[in-house]
């Protein structure tokens, strides 16, 4: 027979997961709490079209950047993601002070993708759709049970499901993870803010396409990115909220008075002095979701008998630095190309190598990301100046000296390899 596997959540990471672990021979059925009828109810009284993004937020706008795209082109379907809509940006990303001033340009050797969310998850779920996946919705996970030979998988409705392994694909609020893994710490509570889209009727002529805009004494920040001719997302984060703790629902809701809440959203970025142009695309939401983030201590580990996590599930990094999906997708494709050195009854070593080359790569991703989080808010105008005369000082100099962003550029194969080749010739011994 063959091997079997249950992905639980279904947003990108998830899909990207099912769909290389169903490339390696598996038959996966990958499952999902979202309520289809409940979205189609809720579209049909608000009177939007009906969104069916998957996985923990319904997100916004996407940075798909150098390392994430090797990992969804070891996953056959790098051409299938490039063919949807999208905006390729060369330059990394322009910092300016929130009223536009004092730009501070940051390029990268390497094109960057923006994407909004769906846009990117729909092709990866068709291929995984493709490749013979079974896709569940309206399910939640209520707990998970192993024997020597299985593991199982219980939801909120009474129905199980058992396979040879299952992959925690479910978020920073992941119920794998508080299942499986209850002594890992909790999620920790930084800030509350909003992710929206905007569309415009006509093709936007922004005066850039790819920034950050920043209060450096409050922690107020707005990432902007357009998403292609006439789409984009705002990311809005509150830099007064990061000493209180936030809600801890996972599942997030849009505001449905849409026209009231992005006026009244674009008087609050408004009074932080944003750009007129960034609020002006406030307006143009035509969704605003309210959010809070978290970051996730790296665990020590991220499996446990035949459970592994991937994705925020196993390593919520701080979204500053646009690794999240990127290092996601890495996941994936490691998982994959793992199974594909070991046989699927080796599940034990392909979970113990995917800590040898996930973890340290991780940790390196995720200290930077709260390095950069702990610097976008200084506190007072003399240590805000400083923090952004040594953020252009680094920006000039890096590529002065050759020097390429090594978490941007990353080629998780190489580690794979290596590993797997260390192993085998250790075992040949």
């Amino acid at each position: 027979p063959c091997p079997s596997a249950i992905v639980i959540g279904a947003g990108p990471v998830g899909a990207a997961t099912a769909l290389g672990l169903a490339r390696q021979g598996f038959q996966v059925t990958m499952v999902d709490r979202v309520d289809m009828f409940e979205r189609i109810k809720e579209a049909a009284f608000a009177g939007t079209t009906v969104d069916l993004t998957f996985g923990e937020t319904r997100g916004g706008a996407i940075s798909v950047v150098p390392n994430g795209l090797i990992a969804l082109e070891a996953l056959g379907v790098k051409d299938e993601v490039l063919a949807e809509p999208h905006n390729a940006i060369k330059e990394q990303m322009v910092f300016f002070k929130m009223d536009g001033s004092d730009p501070i340009n940051h390029f990268a050797a390497e094109t960057n993708f923006q994407f909004l969310r769906h846009n990117l998850t729909m092709p990866i779920s068709a291929a995984a759709t493709a490749a013979g996946v079974k896709f569940i919705t309206s399910k939640k996970l209520v707990d998970v049970t192993q024997t020597a030979e299985s593991v199982t998988a219980t939801f909120e409705d009474g129905s199980k499901i058992t396979a040879d392994i299952l992959v925690g694909a479910d978020g920073i609020h992941s119920s794998t993870r508080r299942i499986v893994f209850p002594e890992a710490e909790k999620p920790k509570f930084w800030t509350t803010g909003y992710i929206t889209v905007f569309k415009s009727p006509e093709e936007l002529k922004l005066s850039t396409e790819l920034a950050t805009y920043q209060d450096g004494i409050t922690g107020n920040i707005v990432f902007l990115s357009k998403t292609s001719k006439n789409t984009g997302g705002l990311f809005i984060l509150e830099g007064e909220n990061r000493d209180r703790d936030g809600s801890t629902d996972s599942d997030w809701r849009p505001y449905s008075d849409l026209p009231g809440e992005s006026k009244k959203l674009a008087e609050v970025v408004k009074g932080w002095g944003a750009t007129p142009e960034v609020v002006e695309l406030v307006k143009l939401s035509t969704r605003i979701t309210p959010i809070a983030i978290y970051d996730l201590p790296l665990m020590s580990t991220a499996h446990k008998g035949r459970v592994i996590l991937v994705g925020d599930a196993g390593h919520g990094i701080n979204p500053c630095i646009g690794q999240g999906v990127n290092t996601g997708f890495e996941d994936a494709a490691a998982l994959a190309d793992l199974f594909a050195a070991f046989s699927p009854e080796e599940y034990s070593t392909v979970f113990k190598l995917y800590d040898q080359v996930r973890q340290p790569r991780l940790k390196k991703v995720c200290d930077n990301a709260l390095d950069v989080a702990k610097r976008m808010k200084d506190g007072t105008p003399f240590k805000a100046k400083i923090g952004r005369f040594i953020m252009r000082t680094i920006f000039f100099l890096l590529p002065k000296f050759g020097v390429i962003d090594e978490f941007g550029t990353y080629d998780y194969r190489k580690d794979v390899e290596k590993a797997v080749a260390a192993y085998k010739a250790k075992s040949q011994k």
